[in-house]
């Protein structure tokens, strides 16, 4: 009696492991799919496994495998969906900072900045401030004394700047909004070191080239301001080149530590990301200014 209870017992653990309905997504199958770009199967693969009910808001993904799901719907620009499941997770996965920062894609994207749950960090935090120093600025007439300390204030700012972050400008597309013509040699200085920068790298990213695409652009608007219009033009072309060469999902690291002691292999894989709408709009602003 005992072995048939054992058996029976091991029969339903087996069914439960090849159950469909029951099975969550494998966590490794989802990166190696992230890792080769296809971010269809790994869409498909989590719906297919019936890991979210989406009529009774309940998961069965664990973080990893939310994460990689988030960041596919991201990548394939299905916002509507990406929002409803980053609610959920994040409420399911409450400690889960990687799923606060897929859901600031999606904010940042539409402008929205008002949710301290996500935890900003400070770079975020100083773009914030930017934006809203510049909505102060540009209410006051130029020449005010409260638009000159303003001004001080967002310089102040622009200058605690590091790498760029997706859907906010650049520190020389700030400088640039001020429309002050002695910042105009610190933002050719500024234009210049960062192409020379971005030159180097052997393996440029797409915020690598979205910095570099800015720079040129920078630098094409001094020179239509010098009436140097063959230059300028130059400098745009350069400026959209690497506008195309922004993707929507990048490898932004992948590291194997073997561990002697527990005789096991831990891996660390990071993935860059943003939406292809970003990428969309700003291939049109890019393609505009050479029509003009």
């Amino acid at each position: 009696m005992t072995k048939n209870r054992h058996f029976i017992f091991a029969l339903c653990v087996l069914l439960i492991s090849f159950n469909p309905c029951l099975a969550e997504p494998s966590n490794d199958d989802l990166r190696d799919l992230m890792l080769i770009g296809n971010v269809e199967a790994v869409i498909t693969t989590v719906e297919k496994d019936r890991a979210i009910n989406w009529s009774k808001n309940k998961l069965k993904i664990n973080p990893i495998a939310s994460e990689y799901y988030a960041i596919a719907l991201i990548v394939y620009g299905d916002i509507n969906k990406a929002n409803l499941f980053l609610e959920a997770a994040m409420e399911h996965h409450p400690k889960s900072q990687k799923l606060k920062d897929c859901k600031k894609h999606l904010d940042f994207f539409a402008n929205h900045f008002i949710n301290q749950d996500l935890n900003y960090n400070k770079p975020e935090k100083i773009h914030i401030k930017i934006y809203d120093l510049f909505h102060l600025y540009l209410s006051e007439p130029t020449d005010s004394k409260t638009a000159l300390k303003l001004k001080k204030k967002i310089i102040k700012e622009i200058n605690k700047l590091g790498s760029p972050i997706p859907y906010f400008m650049t520190a020389l597309d700030y400088l640039a909004e001020l429309n002050d013509p002695s910042l105009n040699q610190q933002i050719e200085t500024r234009a210049f070191a960062i192409i020379q920068n971005k030159r180097k790298q052997l393996f440029p990213k797409t915020m690598d080239f979205y910095q570099l695409a800015l720079a040129y652009k920078n630098l094409a608007r001094l020179s239509a301001q010098t009436g140097e219009v063959a230059k300028a033009t130059q400098y745009i072309k350069l400026a959209q080149s690497n506008v195309f060469k922004m993707k929507a999902l990048w490898l932004k690291e992948d590291i194997r530590h073997y561990r002697k002691i527990m005789k096991m292999e831990q891996r660390v894989t990071e993935f860059g990301y943003v939406l292809p709408q970003w990428l969309i709009l700003l291939r049109d602003e890019y393609q505009a200014y050479l029509r003009t």
